[in-house]
């Protein structure tokens, strides 16, 4: 019998709030043992989803804790230490997704859930009684049950022993309501988004080898051709034939891009303080919600726009470093992340939060689709020359 619990103390240097009982002290100040086949699995990727997690850039706290989730932040994973984050991203992630999920689990769930063991919170030695005792991940105490997770994720040597308890986020009972937010007066009654199903999202062998970094990385631009020499055309295979590939109509962008589009709706839906927020930040601000929203005073979405712009102001406010606005390449046009892109935008990709694994994805400056073929073409262009 293998003893975890060293191994889940080194990983239980992430903290929880939920509720203040669920604190963590003396974790340690380093976060071993990850492998780098370290994955976030489809299983987990559909909680990630279901919650609508959101990363976000926090303080540092007192007892060194790397990431922290809270008590009314429903869908809120807080990174307080970001240079230990990026030491174990994945097993990091997973853990607090754990507690995200408690955290949107019925009200008659969570009146159940075991209290941690003050002594030995992160101690799963006892994983195989367990679920020979019929006991599935929400019938275990949260520090437990985010330990069994995250060690499947940190160490791919245990996870045929512990995928029983991955397997259990397949079918786990969410609530139908969002939870409520700490800001929102009166209780949500928002439905919770259906989520796709398993097989929409990327299995374990298409992501093995990738441990996204927080920050996601930019666009690597190809570079600039000798003084004197033409830039080169846009090739005449490219799908999307328009100047600037996001002129192309929506219709026909949707119509290619929803093969591997998420289902929809693709717009945000804000809290009422803080849709309250975007309103007047929308007025202030006519030019970067054109096209996307309606008029004053709601802004309801337009139902074909290509951009979600609640989904954009809620991560910049969040600290997402995804929520950035940057000078377009080819146009010189200032330009939102790709990954409030919706696939009625012509250069809808993988990067969006709407898109499935095989969605186009970015080879340089290049749109292609999985199979190889061109989208577009947004290699930079020197003013006058055509495409």
């Amino acid at each position: 019998m293998i003893d975890y619990a060293p191994l889940a103390k080194a990983h239980g240097a992430t903290h929880s709030v939920i509720p203040d009982a669920h604190k963590e002290t003396n974790v340690t100040p380093s976060l071993p043992h990850e492998s780098p086949q370290a994955v976030i699995p489809p299983e987990l990727q559909r909680i990630e989803h279901a919650v609508g997690a959101v990363y976000k850039l926090g303080q540092p706290l007192p007892d060194g804790a790397v990431a922290s989730v809270g008590q009314h932040e429903p869908h809120i994973i807080e990174i307080n230490d970001k240079s230990k984050w990026n030491q174990g991203p994945q097993q990091t992630k997973g853990h607090e997704l754990i507690h995200l999920l408690f955290a949107n689990l019925p009200s008659k769930l969570q009146e159940q859930i075991p209290k941690d063991d003050p002594n030995h919170p992160y101690d799963i030695s006892q994983a195989d009684q367990w679920r020979a005792q019929g006991k599935k991940l929400w019938n275990l105490p949260q520090e437990a049950a985010a330990t069994l997770i995250q060690s499947w994720i940190a160490d791919p040597s245990q996870r045929k022993r512990l995928q029983p308890w991955m397997s259990d986020l397949t079918s786990v009972p969410l609530s139908t309501i969002q939870p409520t937010s700490p800001n929102q007066k009166g209780i949500n009654t928002t439905p919770r988004a259906p989520t796709p199903p398993i097989e929409a999202y990327q299995t374990v062998a298409q992501t093995k080898q990738q441990t996204p970094p927080l920050t996601p990385a930019p666009h690597v631009a190809k570079p600039k051709p000798a003084s004197g020499n033409p830039l080169p055309p846009q090739p005449k295979e490219a799908l999307n034939r328009y100047p600037n590939p996001e002129d192309q109509p929506p219709k026909i962008s949707y119509a290619f891009n929803k093969q591997w589009a998420k289902p929809g709706p693709y717009a945000t839906k804000l809290m009422p303080q803080e849709e309250q927020e975007f309103r007047k930040w929308a007025a202030q601000n006519p030019q970067s919600i054109r096209g996307e929203v309606g008029p004053a005073p709601n802004f309801d979405p337009l139902p074909m726009a290509d951009y979600d712009v609640r989904g954009h102001f809620h991560a910049a406010k969040s600290g997402d470093p995804a929520a950035t606005l940057v000078p377009n390449k080819w146009d010189g046009k200032i330009h939102g992340n790709d990954k409030f892109k919706t696939p009625y935008n012509g250069g809808f990709s993988n990067e969006s939060m709407y898109a499935l694994p095989k969605a186009p994805r970015w080879v340089g400056d290049r749109l292609m689709t999985f199979d190889g073929k061109l989208v577009t073409d947004e290699t930079p262009r020197k003013p006058g020359v055509a495409r």
